[in-house]
């Protein structure tokens, strides 16, 4: 039977990816709008709702897993080179595929989705962490075809890699629902430390670098304010 969430997330993402491509008139601005929602959303659902739910199992020490997390962002980046918090390099040369950025966005969306095996099969009560992927998976997604046009790749590998990063999360939370059908459901609780580690890291360096030589900007700090806000008026 389908997993209602996971098909939401991956139909989310590929819409926003293909209205992307079709309207290739991009703002930049908006983006970097979006992205500071985003990152403003993801942090306050770290601290408001995953690390309570995290550190809630006092028998399990979860913390090193927030760590590798953090630290394994990191090392995602070295390929990724921070697309996902909206660097966009130029390339240095065209109708190349960029494989180690692409190959570095599809490992980050793989295991931020491994903890979706703890969602139940519903719309009803859909937890902060569903919500922190799908807000965090629309910009990214937009930057991600932006990035395929400035290499020239072709429209059909532009679709089919916007397939497979769509799939990348949903399969992240089948992968990881295996595990715990074969182990134990407290390995849940370390996929979800892993996942936090990972937000943490990319909602700060988000927040971070949205401001241009670090001038105060009202639009950006409204769309700050309003992801932290929703994130802690929402459930």
């Amino acid at each position: 039977m389908l997993h209602i969430p996971n098909l939401s997330l991956f139909l989310i993402t590929l819409i926003s990816g293909s209205l992307a491509f079709i309207y290739q008139k991009k703002s930049d601005v908006s983006v970097k709008l979006f992205l500071s929602f985003s990152g403003a959303f993801l942090l306050s659902t770290c601290v408001i709702h995953l690390l309570p739910e995290v550190f809630e199992r006092q028998d399990l020490n979860a913390a090193p897993y927030i760590l590798l997390g953090f630290f394994l962002q990191i090392l995602i980046e070295y390929f990724s080179q921070g697309v996902e918090h909206g660097h966009i390099h130029e390339p240095h040369t065209k109708r190349l595929f960029p494989y180690l950025i692409y190959f570095g966005l599809c490992i980050h969306a793989f295991t931020e989705g491994l903890p979706l095996a703890g969602i139940e099969n519903s719309f009803s009560n859909l937890p902060p962490l569903f919500w922190g992927i799908l807000f965090h998976k629309i910009p990214i997604v937009i930057i991600l075809i932006t990035l395929l046009r400035a290499y020239d790749v072709s429209q059909s590998k532009t679709f089919i890699s916007l397939f497979i990063f769509s799939i990348m999360a949903p399969l992240g939370g089948l992968i990881g629902n295996t595990i715990v059908d074969a182990t134990s459901s407290d390995i849940l609780i370390y996929f979800l430390a892993g996942s936090t580690g990972i937000f943490l890291h990319i909602s700060t360096v988000i927040l971070f670098e949205t401001s241009h030589n670090h001038r105060f900007n009202f639009m950006k700090f409204a769309f700050i304010v309003a992801g932290g806000l929703l994130s802690l008026l929402l459930f």
